[in-house]
């Protein structure tokens, strides 16, 4: 996953794939608090990726981590969302990748131990959203059946049922994040998604959120000072290199500007070299992008400002996917089945 490409989804894959603690925040303020009581933290790992298909390994920035509840075994599922619109199925597609787990799991039980396991773990899908505009979709599955709301007490007991832990970023007040109790990391890395995208003074506001960065300076040094440096500039164009690493030296000192003076250098770079390739890419995604907007409205007509917005933002390979889909495809969202 590149880095320079996929910014959002290579910061969060980094976090919370090395910061076990700052996922012990994010679980700390969307559990219930008796749930959240009884884990032992001192558990919380990271899983084997492997546990989660390939194809989104290589798509999304999703994370697995397990923790013990009263001795037995509990996963969290973590989702990065920051699509422009939120999907509506997300609830189903939750509870695929939750299914596709427990298959992985049986399939390696029975490899290593000859026989289908006797019980699956409980896997907890937890959203984090960080897309332009509050959350607006279902959140649980039956929200999703066709069916009055009066008639659901009905049918439930016999159906899939599953509810998705929803972080909202861009619902919750700045003010409320920074003081959200946890690591300062857990914080920093919150408001950034919050504000580093969209938020022309967000020098100021970096300002305003000293204490906490010069708590992770201090402490984690040069390699997570890179990393945020990097990610500020690719997402916020009203800042250059030289305020940042001006602004840096002035509240951690003289190594933090070159760190932050570095990754702008080695960001220039890298679109440098990069850039005659990128040229020709980007043709060829433009035209596909284009191939499959016209062939689905010529087959479905109108499409839904989530499907284009999807489209819009899809690289090569997604495209590459979801093109051969439209022969056989009876609504537009099965062009975009995981």
């Amino acid at each position: 996953m590149s880095s320079t490409h996929k910014p959002h989804d290579a910061l969060f894959k980094t976090i919370f794939g090395e910061h076990a603690e700052v996922v012990a925040d994010a679980l700390r303020a969307l559990l219930p608090g008796p749930l959240f009581d009884a884990l032992d933290l001192s558990t919380l790992t990271r899983v084997d990726p492997e546990l989660i298909d390939e194809d989104l390994r290589r798509l999304r920035a999703d994370v697995l981590y397990s923790a013990q509840l009263a001795g037995h075994e509990v996963l969290f599922y973590l989702l990065f969302e920051q699509q422009h619109t939120p999907v509506r199925l997300m609830p189903f597609r939750c509870g695929e990748y939750v299914f596709r787990i427990w298959a992985r799991l049986i399939r390696r039980h029975r490899r290593e131990h000859g026989r289908s396991p006797s019980t699956l773990p409980v896997i907890l899908p937890i959203v984090i959203h960080t897309g332009p505009r509050p959350w607006s979709a279902p959140l649980r599955l039956e929200e999703l059946f066709d069916l009055p709301s009066a008639l659901l007490p009905l049918v439930r007991p016999f159906v899939p049922g599953l509810t998705l832990f929803l972080d909202d970023i861009p619902a919750t007040d700045a003010e409320v994040l920074r003081t959200r109790p946890g690591d300062p990391l857990y914080r920093l890395v919150w408001l950034l998604f919050r504000h580093a995208a969209a938020d022309p003074a967000l020098l100021d506001r970096l300002r305003s959120w000293g204490d906490d960065l010069v708590a992770v300076w201090t402490r984690d040094g040069e390699a997570i000072g890179d990393r945020l440096f990097r990610y500020i500039l690719l997402t916020n164009d009203a800042i250059d290199t030289a305020e940042l690493s001006a602004l840096m030296g002035d509240m951690l000192g003289e190594r933090a500007q070159e760190v932050a003076m570095t990754a702008g250098e080695r960001l220039y770079e890298d679109g440098r070299r990069t850039g005659r390739t990128e040229g020709r890419e980007e043709g060829v995604q433009l035209a596909k992008r284009s191939m499959l907007l016209t062939l689905l409205r010529q087959k479905f007509g109108d499409l839904p400002e989530s499907a284009t917005s999807r489209i819009a933002t899809a690289d090569i390979e997604q495209l590459d996917r979801w093109l051969p889909r439209i022969f056989e495809a009876r609504a537009v969202d099965d062009i975009f089945a995981a």
